[in-house]
């Protein structure tokens, strides 16, 4: 009994006073006795749980309680009225209060014994309505799971000694290291390219506005990623630390696709600038050459024959020159893809090097890539490396030309070299090689021809086919 009386406090002997005292309280506060009778409610009590002025007094205090917790109250307020001490009610537990209209909020309670007179004993309980302060924790909640869960990556720094106060998950997945691991580190343990001073110029800057910058980040695994920061410096509450606030993304993605684009944007440039080539060699030096040969040939007629025969070699000379031409001005304008007719030939013929010793030359002439079907290129491309082959096998030869040409509704393939020719006797085709050529321009309903080359040095075969 004297451990009781030594933590209850007395109520002053004017009892005007402490009512006073009561009533003049901002908190709401009402004084019970151990029965659990309401015997003073203050004007302030009243208004939070929408009762009259005077009406709470003489009722049982488990009439602010949610109806749920009112039996189990009448227990916890015999044990304490058993051992009275002041404390906060409820540790650890969220308290409940029920208003007049039935209509339930958060508490914080506060206990305190006192004895009045003739030694009765009775406690004072100081209530506060905690709504506003239950929604401020909960939106608090709410920031913090919507950063927990934001897709970039978010970290909140001490700005005096850089270390690390919180990482979301997507700065864990960025960087590898979970929570604890952070918030044991400071940025410069992820970014190998800053130091002390870096940062503290990052901090006066962030002084006077946000800063956005790129930087690389090194990932626990050891991989550097080339990451974009939006960095600030909040303005703190009072007496709260000063916090660097960083959100990080991943650009390694975003920046590939701009060198992508960078290099489509210069390849379109190259073709169009290949265009313009090819336009003006067709319309300036072709023209100027075929009217220089046409002149040569006019001239050649009136003059004599060793003359004429000189002058007429130049003028084939000069046509030779043309059909090259037109082959670079079709190599600049046709479309690179890797399927086309043109594209397979020119890849058959750098293979050819490795059985040949040097690499033959191609000719193009007419509309080859837009008039091949893709059923023509699967029999073309074939037929030219077994051409090839027989060449590389029997002719010894030291040169190879591929004439590829479309023209009169059909694609022609020719392949003549300076080799050792076929013989006088070539047969109809003779040979396994051969054979597979004429079978295949036949099942498209071509033809396929093989005889001396026009020289009469090497061979010469043609494989067409319609298109």
């Amino acid at each position: 009994m004297e451990q009781q009386r030594s933590e209850t406090t007395p109520l002053p002997a004017n009892s005007d006073l402490a009512r006073a005292l009561v009533e003049s309280s901002p908190d709401g506060v009402v004084v019970v006795d151990r029965a659990g009778t309401i015997r003073l409610a203050n004007p302030k009590i009243a208004e939070m749980f929408g009762y009259q002025p005077g009406e709470l007094e003489g009722q049982p205090v488990e009439c602010l309680l949610p109806l749920a917790d009112r039996r189990v109250h009448t227990a916890h307020r015999l044990r304490y009225t058993a051992a009275p001490r002041s404390r906060p009610m409820g540790e650890d537990l969220e308290l409940w209060g029920r208003r007049s209209d039935g209509a339930e909020f958060p508490l914080e309670i506060a206990l305190s014994p006192v004895v009045a007179a003739g030694d009765e004993q009775l406690v004072i309980a100081t209530v506060r309505d905690v709504t506003t302060r239950r929604l401020a924790q909960q939106q608090l909640r709410n920031v913090s799971e919507l950063l927990a869960g934001l897709g970039e990556a978010v970290f909140f720094a001490d700005a005096d000694d850089m270390s690390i106060g919180y990482a979301n998950r997507a700065a864990c997945h960025l960087t590898g290291y979970d929570h604890d691991e952070l918030v044991a580190m400071t940025p410069l343990h992820l970014l190998p390219s800053w130091d002390r001073d870096q940062a503290a110029h990052l901090l006066a800057d962030l002084r006077q506005c946000p800063v956005t910058f790129t930087t690389e980040l090194r990932r626990k695994d050891g991989m550097d990623l080339t990451v974009e920061c939006d960095v600030s410096l909040p303005t703190p509450a009072r007496g709260e630390p000063t916090q660097v606030v960083a959100v990080v993304r991943d650009i390694s993605d975003r920046l590939a696709r701009l060198a992508q684009q960078q290099a489509v944007a210069e390849l379109t440039a190259l073709v169009g600038d290949r265009e313009r080539i090819a336009r003006d060699l067709h319309d300036t030096a072709i023209q100027d050459l075929f009217g220089a040969g046409l002149a040569l040939q006019s001239i050649a007629y009136l003059a004599g024959d060793d003359l004429q025969a000189r002058l007429m070699e130049i003028v084939e000379r000069q046509d030779e020159v043309i059909r090259q031409i037109r082959t670079a001005i079709f190599g600049l304008t046709a479309k690179r893809n890797g399927d086309s007719l043109t594209d397979q030939v020119q890849a058959v013929l750098d293979e050819s090097v490795r059985v040949l010793g040097f690499r033959p030359s191609l000719t193009l002439s007419g509309l080859v890539d837009t008039m091949a079907t893709p059923d023509v290129i699967s029999h073309a491309v074939p037929a030219l490396r077994e051409a090839l082959s027989n060449v590389a096998r029997h002719a010894r030869a030291s040169e190879v030309t591929v004439d590829l040409t479309c023209a009169d509704g059909s694609v022609t393939l020719r392949v003549t070299d300076n080799g050792i020719g076929i013989g006088s006797s070539p047969g109809d085709g003779a040979g396994h090689g051969l054979a597979n050529l004429r079978q295949r321009a036949l099942d498209l309903g071509g033809s396929f021809e093989i005889a001396p080359a026009p020289d009469h040095a090497g061979t010469a075969l043609a494989w067409t086919v319609p298109v």
